[in-house]
């Protein structure tokens, strides 16, 4: 998906010894739990959150004459079913709500999900972001944008919903609904919901079954790999039934009773062909000879005052040989992806460390106005890249699914490399001193490095994936404008509830997590600044703005998602320099990846079996278990490059004409 920089938040620390410190007082007076402000970031323990569990019948169906083994999608109805929450009070308490959902039409043209209660403040970001990634699985497994759909959830509830752990069962809950099946009112859920439709974990569990019981439920699904002696007992006391299930497939079968139907493929090696090979190792060798060329022109690190940054910068240049030297033994041994990613990784770390040496010493030696030129100089050199590319772009009509991948991730690669040097640019402009950039300072002085390396890697993978055979494409510029619509919605309600994650837990507003927070995490920052970079593209035909469009979607979705995975669902460890250490569920993230790994193979099957080329999907596929077997950090790059691929996958097989589901 990118490239991708190992641990980048540890680079923070090149300007912690910047002047008296990259903290600036007066930021830290105000905010003193803001993330820079903090000695190490600890992850939040579970909040108010919802998980949902699934009992209770529609109270309006369809006509009972139709047939369940081949139920037809309405366009209206109701459910109503009870939600699991669990509160992290002292004690922590659980309960269990009613919520009503409502399908109907709508003349907006576009998906629209509208949320209320019994009182004002009953639903929240938590709650919302979940329900717009359910609604984004049920359109991707549908092949339908549902533009024609509004979707009204109504909690009655006396306190306040709100937590991701509703995602697993709102989908369902949706799917239900739509095809006319009754959910089972014994039977309760909580689990959040995944890109790839795995129902992840979530906390309280335990407080949670004390809610279904309450409820006078019988039967309680949680995520797969949450059952532990603690809560099985709690089961036991409570009289309750446990089971745990994998994805959405499972918890349907157990909410209704009715199977969803599921794409059958069959099982193929993955593997990418020669040409393929030979075109991903050429591009690896450009790469290394770029890096060669960096190395040659590397300034001399400035030693005359602050040791600690030479140090940090030379510590960088380390870890960029390293990459390289591993980039030649994968080459060497004929793994062009493993060469090609290495490589990549080095130059742009390269390039970074030189700009960090040229900007540092620019701040000993030289005036404002020639710190302000360096950057601008760089800037200017990567948005003529941008533009490059994006002439490039503008000149490509796919008349194939593959060429319509192809071109959606190129613009994805685009407006991440576009955003990240917006973020730059508005940082660098709007702060009135150094030492007011913080950690900040070291993203805006990388930035055209990354950017750079950014582009060129979107370049790479067009050229890999554009041309060749593949199935006519069967979408229309409304149909890609509907869904870049719900994966934009997608994404923003991630982002709200991210926003929301992190503000309670650093004591900050959203608008300051949103200024500050890209210098803390590089994934934050591509996942809020890909959503605004087509405004700086210019004008763009029908054609071209709704692949625009849908790329930065995809992009942010993608970004987001990957976020509340780590900083929610997996209760990812950082240590004092922000790296990921370690997980609180490590069980839960190997079946993630596990999971993630079949359906990226069943998607690069499917993509075989409809004629399309899935080369792009490989790629991803590749770089995932090359990155898995790495450390903390690496494994969350391979789950979200696994994520990638799924969900390219899954637009792949949309744009061919293929419903991954019967409607």
């Amino acid at each position: 998906m990118s490239i991708q920089i190992k641990s980048p938040i540890a680079l923070s620390l090149i300007c912690l010894s910047l002047l008296t410190s990259c903290k600036s007082p007066g930021f830290c007076a105000n905010f003193p739990n803001a993330p820079i402000c903090q000695d190490s970031l600890s992850l939040p323990t579970e909040k108010p959150d919802l998980s949902t569990e699934k009992p209770d019948l529609p109270t309006e169906q369809q006509d009972s004459s139709t047939e369940s083994s081949k139920p037809s999608k309405q366009k209206s109805g109701r459910s109503t079913f009870p939600v699991l929450y669990f509160i992290n009070s002292d004690p922590p308490v659980g309960g269990a709500s009613d919520v009503i959902l409502e399908i109907g039409s709508t003349s907006t043209e576009k998906l629209n999900i509208q949320f209320g209660g019994s009182g004002p403040s009953s639903t929240g970001d938590w709650w919302q972001a979940s329900a717009w990634m359910a609604a984004a699985n049920v359109s991707f497994l549908l092949g339908d944008p549902m533009q024609d759909y509004e979707i009204e959830l109504t909690a009655n509830v006396k306190g306040r919903i709100d937590g991701p752990s509703a995602g697993g069962i709102t989908m369902a809950a949706i799917l239900a609904t739509l095809r006319g099946d009754t959910i089972r009112s014994d039977v309760a859920m909580t689990g959040t919901i995944n890109p790839d439709g795995t129902i992840g974990p979530v906390g309280g569990i335990e407080q949670k079954l004390e809610g279904a019981e309450e409820a006078n439920k019988s039967v309680v699904l949680i995520p797969y790999e949450q059952k532990n002696q603690a809560i099985s007992n709690k089961a036991r006391q409570l009289h309750l039934e446990l089971k745990e299930v994998a994805d959405v497939y499972e918890a349907y079968e157990e909410l209704t009773g009715k199977a969803l139907p599921k794409p059958v493929v069959a099982s193929a090696r993955i593997q990418l062909s020669d040409k393929d090979e030979q075109q991903i190792l050429q591009k690896a060798q450009a790469w290394k000879a770029d890096y060669l060329t960096e190395k040659s022109k590397i300034p001399t690190i400035n030693r005359s005052s602050v040791s600690e940054i030479a140090d940090a910068i030379e510590n960088l240049l380390g870890d960029a040989e390293e990459n390289f030297n591993q980039a030649g033994s994968y080459e060497n041994n004929g793994d062009s992806v493993g060469a090609y990613q290495k490589y990549s990784e080095a130059v742009a770390m390269i390039q970074g460390a030189a700009d960090l040496a040229r900007f540092f010493d620019l701040i000993e030696s030289g005036s404002e106005s020639d710190l302000d030129a360096q950057l601008g100089n760089a800037w200017d050199s990567a948005n003529l890249k941008i533009q490059s590319l994006l002439t490039r772009l503008q000149g490509l009509t796919p008349e194939t699914a593959s060429d319509a991948i192809a071109l959606t991730q190129a613009y994805a690669g685009l407006s991440m490399a576009q955003g990240l040097l917006n973020y730059a640019q508005s940082t660098w402009e709007t702060s009135s001193s150094l030492e007011e950039l913080g950690l900040a300072l070291v993203w805006v002085v990388m930035s055209p490095a990354l950017a750079n390396a950014q582009i060129t890697h979107a370049d790479h993978l067009l050229d890999l994936g554009w041309g060749g055979e593949g199935s006519s494409l069967q979408v229309s510029q409304e149909q890609l404008k509907d869904f870049s619509n719900i994966l934009r919605s997608a994404a923003e309600g991630n982002l709200a509830f991210i926003d929301s994650l992190l503000s309670e837990q650093f004591s900050l507003t959203a608008q300051e997590v949103q200024q500050t927070f890209p210098a803390v995490d590089y994934q934050y920052g591509f996942a809020r600044g890909t959503l605004d970079a087509l405004s700086e593209f210019g004008k763009l035909t029908d054609q071209e703005e709704n692949y625009a469009n849908l790329g930065s979607s995809l992009s942010s979705y993608y970004w987001s998602s990957l976020l509340i995975a780590q900083y929610y669902s997996l209760e990812t460890q950082l240590n004092d320099s922000h790296e990921i250490v370690g997980f609180g569920r490590p069980r839960s993230l190997i079946f993630m990846l596990d999971s993630a790994e079949t359906r990226a193979e069943e998607m690069i099957a499917l993509a075989a079996k409809t004629g399309n080329n899935p080369n792009l999907l490989v790629f991803s596929y590749e770089t995932a278990k090359l990155a898995r077997s790495g450390s903390p950090e690496d494994q969350m790059n391979a789950l979200g490059e696994l994520w990638y691929s799924i969900i390219s996958g899954r637009l792949m097989a949309i744009f061919a004409g293929e419903s991954l589901m019967a409607p």
